[in-house]
């Protein structure tokens, strides 16, 4: 049994201090990686929800005008279903924008700029579609009896379309360019 050099033990010593460094810098970048992956995924469903809002708010008008258009009984029912469902999902995806709880990660702080898109005067995002969702529940109320002049089918065909696509726009928007800040 051979004994080794204090110049053996010493070079022992530092190859076990570098692999362990080395297996340091890897576990820290793999947890900066997922920290940056768990930011870019949050961002991108805060983005995709809010983009959605886009569409619902163009697709609730299209199926109101669909369903007071068809004449069968039965599709006018499925139309009206699928616009209940439609509007359902408006309300849902507007609350978890608000509440935060778009994802498991998500902030329920938001940044200043979009408190005031969603809270602030009288075109404030938040406002403007609990009014839209109202009337179009008081459309599906009236889904049997309605017709084209129906005061609800004016106001969402109205305001779908132009103030909360545009309200709506400027929201994406500032969601993206705030996760593109948070990860830059």
């Amino acid at each position: 049994m051979t004994t080794k050099s204090i110049a053996e033990k010493f070079s022992d010593a530092k190859y076990w201090i570098a692999l362990s460094l080395v297996t340091l810098m890897i576990v820290i970048s793999f947890a900066v990686l997922y920290i940056f992956v768990r930011q870019v995924a949050t961002t991108a469903a805060v983005i995709n929800v809010s983009g959605r809002q886009l569409m619902l708010s163009q697709q609730i008008p299209l199926y109101a005008q669909m369903m007071l258009r068809e004449t069968s009984f039965s599709k006018r029912k499925a139309l009206k279903d699928v616009l209940q469902d439609t509007v359902d999902l408006m309300e849902q995806s507007h609350h978890s924008l608000i509440e935060g709880t778009v994802s498991s990660s998500s902030s329920k702080i938001m940044s200043k700029k979009i408190q005031e898109l969603f809270f602030s005067g009288e075109d404030s995002l938040d406002r403007m579609v609990a009014d839209y969702i109202g009337h179009a529940r008081q459309f599906l109320l009236d889904w049997e009896t309605t017709d084209l002049e129906h005061p609800s089918l004016i106001y969402i065909s109205r305001e779908g379309p132009t103030s909360i696509v545009k309200k709506l726009d400027v929201l994406v928007s500032q969601y993206q360019q705030e996760g593109e800040e948070a990860i830059a």
